[in-house]
């Protein structure tokens, strides 16, 4: 883990050979990981731990295997703070896809397809609420919160009343 935090101080840690570390360490720390999971409760210090599967996911090719691999480093070492932020940035790309689903949407086609409109409006403000939850210090999260806050006023859901579906 030490060769990964050094890599990435001199920005050397984008190229195909720290791929290849990742992958020939990626078993260990997959085992280590599997016998840290198997308690009821982390314990000790299991930051490094951690710290691997973040590296791992930053190089994850889906949303879903990067939001996988963080959630680990939580539950590994839970407080994990790179684990935590690259968590919370996750749920506010889905926030945006989300956004984007009901941006093209004029108002008035709302009404024809309102409870889609909703669900996506709904998901998008639990997403902002989970990613709260998760890392609090989210320097985005404010702008995302407005931002569903606008197509709830544009198409006249109440966020504090409208159910989740």
């Amino acid at each position: 883990m030490a060769t990964c935090w050094r890599l990435r101080k001199i920005d050397r840690d984008h190229g195909a050979a720290f791929g290849d570390m990742l992958a020939v360490a990626a078993p260990f720390n997959e085992d280590l990981t599997r016998r840290l999971e198997s308690f009821s409760s982390a314990f000790g210090h299991n930051s490094r731990c951690a710290d691997f599967l973040v590296f791992q996911g930053e190089r994850a090719d889906s949303s879903a295997e990067r939001k996988s691999l963080f959630e680990r480093g939580l539950a590994v070492c839970p407080g994990h703070r790179n684990s935590a932020m690259l968590l919370s940035h996750e749920y506010l790309i889905e926030v945006d896809k989300l956004l984007l689903k009901t941006a093209t949407m004029p108002a008035a086609f709302a009404r024809v397809s309102s409870r889609r409109v909703e669900t996506n409006v709904r998901e998008a403000w639990d997403l902002c609420q989970t990613c709260e939850r998760v890392y609090p210090y989210n320097e985005h999260l404010d702008e995302y919160r407005e931002r569903v806050r606008a197509e709830a006023d544009r198409f006249g859901l109440d966020l504090e009343t409208t159910e989740a579906p």
